[in-house]
């Protein structure tokens, strides 16, 4: 008999790109080895495909067993991973998808559940630089509230997000609100009429390297919108960066004749 499709498949080639590691740099090499076997678990193309030995990932990575085992240990706690004794190890979850959905609270938009962790990072009212001014439809100067959030999942950094929201509607913001649903915070007093988003690819730089814990040079997704009232005012304008190798976006459209065309 034929062998099945599943058993006729071979395991992605370790490419040696993906698994170098940075032995001067701050973050541990747990750390490192552990973002890269995410990056190969949300791009695995089967589950029924078991996955890199120990033996293949300690040579690709060039670190010891111990080394190796503490980062596959971590994927495995967290639900990434399947060991079974005698028959290998399984990937078990694969990419986070993200809803792009207009009011959604930042702790629900994601369609498979996962529990996210939010850390605020900064929460200020500061003068608008020209740039974020513009994009605002206001004088560069003006007070804007200033805000930056970590989203984490329980095992790794996934997305860092930037809001500002100017003077008139920063006073509907409060620190909590900042964590959990800038949006639902305005809407209070805010009629919300649409939103331009434009969702573009990109290479890490300091800032996910420091925070996203993500080698330099390594793909990310960038959203960059601006939130306007009916009445045409920028209420907020909004930064988000996401691991690309750990999440994708969804969208829901309405199947109407316009559209399809």
């Amino acid at each position: 008999m034929a062998a099945s499709v599943a058993a006729m498949k071979k395991k992605p080639r370790l490419r040696p790109a993906l698994f170098r590691i940075d032995r001067g740099s701050p973050i541990p090499l747990y750390i490192q080895v552990r973002s890269r076997l995410m990056t190969i678990v949300n791009s695995w193309p089967d589950p029924e495909l078991m996955f890199h030995t120990e033996d293949e990932l300690t040579e690709a990575f060039g670190v010891s067993r111990v080394t190796l085992r503490g980062a596959l240990s971590e994927l495995v706690e967290a639900g990434y991973l399947k060991r079974t004794r005698g028959a290998g190890t399984r990937v078990t979850r694969r990419k986070i998808e993200e809803r792009l959905q207009l009011g959604r609270k930042v702790d629900k938009m994601w369609a498979n559940e996962e529990r996210m962790h939010i850390a605020l990072l900064a929460f200020e009212r500061v003068a608008a630089p020209p740039a974020i001014a513009e994009a605002l439809g206001i004088e560069a100067g003006r007070d804007i509230l200033s805000i930056k959030r970590l989203r984490s999942t329980g095992l790794s950094p996934i997305a860092i997000d930037w809001r500002y929201v100017p003077g008139p509607f920063a006073d509907r913001v409060g620190r909590e609100d900042a964590r959990t649903g800038i949006y639902s915070a305005i809407a209070r007093t805010v009629a919300f009429d649409h939103v331009r988003m434009e969702i573009e690819g990109g290479l890490s730089g300091p800032d996910e390297v420091e925070l996203l814990l993500m080698p330099p040079g390594t793909p990310i997704l960038t959203q960059n919108f601006v939130v306007y009232s009916r009445i045409g005012q920028a209420v907020m304008l909004g930064r988000s960066v996401n691991r690309a190798d750990m999440t994708r976006y969804s969208l829901r459209m309405d199947a109407t004749s316009e559209i399809l065309g």
